[in-house]
């Protein structure tokens, strides 16, 4: 059994491994060790990462990105109506009253939850980490930026895309970079 590190960063993601005494980072399919923060939603399938990232342009409605700061965040929270304007692709009201994400997703038009869309990136990385690895990871550490802050400490939405990634995370390390996008 490994136990991996993921940094989920606001713009790029990283993915750390215990190896041959030391921690690594590891590098992706495209061979870099920063894995963007995207996830595009096409008529046949699901890009995350650097393949989201590439469809930006052609497919900028159904690549989403910047999705973290959303975590938490009711549809109605004035930090949400706020951003809907400088966004590409659209912000919905889930059942709960917090916030999702609308895209055409395989020819239908569907709305995602903040927590489905990060367990997508979550499982990308979680691929990542077991494709270095070559064995499956179950256990994890994950680093979220203070940006997070409004929210309750180990609140239930990031928690809850974990979950969804079937990943166990062993704890939760909130941490302040200088890269990170701040409210």
């Amino acid at each position: 059994m490994s136990v991996v590190g993921f940094d989920l960063g606001f713009q790029s993601c990283y993915v750390a491994v215990a190896r041959a005494g030391g921690i690594e980072t590891v590098a992706n399919e495209y061979s870099d060790r920063c894995t963007p923060s995207f996830v595009s939603f096409g008529p046949k399938n699901r890009s995350i990462g650097a393949a989201a990232k590439s469809q930006v342009v052609t497919n900028c409605k159904n690549t989403v990105q910047g999705f973290k700061r959303f975590h938490g965040r009711a549809f109605s929270d004035p930090y949400v109506q706020a951003a809907k304007s400088s966004l590409v692709y659209d912000l919905a009201e889930m059942p709960s009253g917090s916030t999702g994400i609308k895209v055409m997703y395989m020819e239908e038009e569907r709305v995602f939850s903040i927590e489905q869309v990060s367990a997508m990136l979550l499982t990308k990385l979680k691929e990542t980490a077991e494709n270095a690895l070559k064995k499956p990871v179950a256990d994890c550490v994950i680093s979220v930026s203070i940006l997070h802050r409004h929210l309750p400490p180990l609140s239930q939405s990031p928690s809850l895309a974990v979950d969804n990634a079937t990943t166990r995370p062993l704890t939760f390390l909130a941490s302040q970079a200088s890269n990170e996008l701040k409210e």
